[in-house]
């Protein structure tokens, strides 16, 4: 009865054009890009923060559980529901504030990050966080995640990049946070809080840049390579010679590395952004060819050679943001043991096992114990009855 009652009373709250507890809509929602499956219970499409707030009140008095949704580009599972309520933000993508001066921008949590940037351009400007995604994933998703991208080597995570938030926690209260308070809520993957508003900065744009293409047959000439340029580039990318077989490019380890200016040996723009295009569709490559699951482990670079050459043993093709340690492994759908071997082997070499996807719902076995102490901790501080995004990272 409490579902019930408190879908009513959401109806109430957005009207009932925007509920559906339709099969084919729950069917749609009970995924996200993981490819994994749950269950939703009702999809609520919102259209404003209070209609939000609302929400919130009611799911907690009735004790029911929300997993809120941008773009679905989750690839761990973190926007898939279990037995729970939907709630899609892609209306909340309105761009509140353009500051040239300052150099800032704010921001509802649906905001597609390319829509960001085409807007924040018009004051040359923009937002240099660029994950394979960035045409469809939105703002509160690479807040959720921390999510890094191709040019992390220059510009970082997201995280270094937010000034201020404006987040509904758990248990109904409305916070603004700066300073060390975002590290509660970005990389949190949406377990303790709903970002309604973010404060952003701007850059910027690079102007005009060169790349230049590296092959290697051996692993460990790639990585004199990579600490060679790593302190000299903007983007330096990782595709391995599996993963570049089956995109049908030559089966050898590819090294992209992007300079500002002329430095590199490619300089045609029309020729880079083919080169870019084809990094960013390696993912999906893979993906259509039977390597659909994949990670984010991080190791040191130091380690890296060790960790590059027993993924190439093992037979599974990775691309990565090597130049900031962050790799992408692919698995076919019955690979748990690689999987479970990758996993604890990138703790074994002194990395982690997530590097700017999150946790979700299929690393959580591998969480460190420090960080989940952390997370029970503030779950306990900002979402008492546990309503957010119940079952995931912890």
């Amino acid at each position: 009865m409490n579902l019930i009652d408190a879908l009513k009373e959401i109806e109430n709250i957005v009207g009932k054009d925007n509920i559906s507890t339709r099969k084919i809509d729950k069917i749609v929602y009970s995924f996200d890009a993981s490819e994994m499956e749950g269950n939703a219970t009702a999809i609520v499409w919102v259209e404003s923060t209070q209609e939000l707030e609302k929400i919130l009140k009611v799911v907690n008095k009735r004790k029911a559980t929300l997993v809120l949704r941008g773009g679905g580009t989750s690839l761990t599972g973190s926007a898939v529901p279990i037995n729970s309520i939907v709630i899609d933000i892609s209306g909340l993508n309105r761009i509140l504030e353009i500051n040239r001066k300052d150099r800032y921008v704010v921001v509802e949590p649906g905001v597609v990050l390319d829509d960001l940037n085409y807007e924040v351009k018009k004051y040359d400007l923009t937002f240099p966080i660029l994950p394979a995604s960035h045409k469809v994933v939105t703002i509160g998703g690479i807040i959720s995640t921390d999510a890094a991208g191709i040019r992390a080597v220059k510009y970082g995570k997201t995280r270094d990049w937010v000034i201020e938030m404006k987040v509904l926690t758990g248990d109904g209260k409305v916070k603004v946070v700066s300073g060390k308070r975002i590290d509660d809520f970005c990389g949190t993957e949406g377990i303790l809080g709903i970002i309604l508003q973010a404060k952003l900065k701007l850059t910027e744009p690079i102007g005009k840049t060169s790349v230049s293409m590296f092959k290697f047959d051996e692993i460990r000439s790639l990585m004199e390579k990579v600490n060679e340029l790593k302190d000299k580039v903007i983007a330096l990318e990782f595709i391995d010679k599996l993963a570049a077989g089956i995109e049908g490019l030559e089966k050898t380890n590819y090294l992209l590395a992007e300079f500002e200016g002329n430095q590199g040996d490619i300089k045609d723009e029309n020729k880079i952004a083919e080169i870019w295009k084809m990094r960013d569709g390696a993912y999906p490559s893979l993906a259509a060819n039977g390597f659909p699951i994949t990670g984010d482990p991080i190791v040191p670079l130091e380690k890296m050679g060790a960790f590059l050459s027993e993924l190439g043993k093992m037979g599974i093709p990775s691309i990565a943001h090597i130049g900031l340690g962050i790799v992408h492994p692919c698995f076919k759908q019955k690979d748990f043991e690689k999987k479970e071997k990758i996993m604890r082997l990138a703790i074994e070499l002194d990395g982690k096992v997530s590097g700017e996807h999150g946790i979700g719902l299929t690393k959580k076995e591998f969480v460190e114990r420090n960080y989940a102490d952390r997370m029970r901790e503030l779950n306990k501080k900002y979402d008492p009855n546990d309503i957010l995004n119940r079952g995931k990272v912890i």
